[in-house]
C-alpha cells in the first residue's frame, strides 16, 4: 500500500492530468460502433500535410466525446509514436476553464522531445492568469513550433466553458498551425456564439457528424443489452429502435435504453411508449 500511495505521490499534476483524460478516453469507448467514415476523414487530415485546426461538430448527444476518445486509439494504432492529447472539457478541474485547460496544454506542449518555437510574446508567472495575454502566447506556440514526433491535441466539447469564460472568444485557437503538430475540437451545435466563430475563422475546415443508421442502433442496442445482461421483447426493441430512427442519436438510445430496464416482458404495449425527442425523453426518464 506504501508503495502505490508514494507511487500516487510522485506523479506531477501534469501527470495526473493526463492519466484522469486517459482514462475517460477508456470509459467513452466500451460501446463504440459506426463512424468509420467520419474516423477515416479525421485520419486523413491527422496524416496529410494541412496546417490548420479542423473542427468537430454535431447536435448535443450525437457522440463527439465518444468519438474523439476513438481517435485516441486509432491514432495509436496508426502511429505508436505520436504524442496524443485528449482534453474532455469539463471532466476534470484543469479541463473545467479556459486558463487551466491552456496552461495544462502549453505545459505539456514545451516538454515534447525535440522541440522549438518562436514567441514575441514574453511568459511570465502573471501570464498564467491574463486569458489576453496567455491566448496571445498560446496560439503563437502552436504556430511556431517545430515538433520532432507528431503531436495531435483533441479538444472535445469546448461548449462546456462556462458563459463567462473569456475563452468562449476562441482568440487562443490558432488559425495556422506548426510543424508535426495537429489540432482537432468538437463543438455542439446549440452553442451557438461557439458555432458562429468558428463557420466565420474555419468554414472549410468544419466536419458534421451524421446520424447513426437504424443498423447501427441496432447493434448498440443488443450490446448495451449484452452488457447488463438484460432482454427486451421484439415489441420493446421496436419501440426504441422506431423513435430512434427520428434522431439517429445515441443520446437518445442510451437514455431510451436506461427506461427500457424498469420494463418487464409481461408490460402491456401501451405502458412502453417512449417520445421521439431527446427533452421529452430526458423528462420521462427522470419522472419515472
Amino acid at each position: 500500500i506504501n508503495m502505490q500511495i508514494n507511487r500516487f505521490v510522485r506523479k506531477s499534476e501534469l501527470e495526473q492530468e493526463s492519466e484522469s483524460q486517459m482514462a475517460f478516453a477508456q470509459t467513452r469507448t466500451k460501446i463504440f460502433v459506426g463512424r468509420n467514415a467520419v474516423l477515416e476523414k479525421i485520419m486523413d487530415y491527422i496524416h496529410d500535410t494541412t496546417n490548420d485546426p479542423l473542427i468537430i461538430m454535431g447536435p448535443s448527444g450525437s457522440g463527439k466525446s465518444a468519438l474523439i476518445a476513438k481517435l485516441v486509439h486509432e491514432i495509436h494504432k496508426s502511429n505508436p509514436a505520436s504524442i496524443v492529447l485528449p482534453r474532455f472539457i469539463g471532466t476534470t478541474v484543469k479541463s473545467s476553464n479556459s486558463l487551466t485547460l491552456l496552461t495544462d496544454l502549453y505545459q505539456n506542449i514545451v516538454k515534447m522531445p525535440n522541440i522549438s518555437f518562436k514567441t514575441t510574446e514574453t511568459i511570465t508567472d502573471k501570464t498564467f492568469t491574463d486569458y489576453p495575454k496567455f491566448a496571445r502566447y498560446f496560439t503563437e506556440l502552436v504556430s511556431t513550433c517545430d515538433i520532432g514526433d507528431k503531436a495531435i491535441l483533441l479538444i472535445d466539447a469546448i461548449d462546456q466553458l462556462r458563459s463567462n469564460d473569456m475563452g468562449r472568444d476562441l482568440q487562443w485557437i490558432p488559425q495556422v498551425l506548426g510543424k508535426n503538430i495537429k489540432i482537432v475540437i468538437s463543438c455542439a451545435l446549440d452553442a451557438k456564439d461557439l458555432v458562429g466563430i468558428l463557420d466565420t475563422r474555419f468554414k472549410t475546415r468544419i466536419l458534421h457528424i451524421p446520424p447513426l443508421s437504424i443498423q447501427e442502433g441496432d447493434e448498440i442496442l443488443k450490446l448495451l443489452l449484452k452488457d447488463t445482461s438484460r432482454a427486451l421483447t421484439s415489441s420493446q426493441s421496436d419501440e426504441i429502435l422506431m423513435k430512434f430512427k427520428k434522431l439517429g442519436n445515441p443520446l437518445f438510445l442510451k437514455v431510451a435504453f436506461e427506461i427500457s430496464r424498469r420494463w418487464n416482458s409481461f408490460d402491456p404495449p401501451e405502458s412502453t411508449i417512449l417520445p421521439d425527442n431527446i427533452e421529452a425523453l430526458v423528462e420521462q426518464y427522470l419522472s419515472s
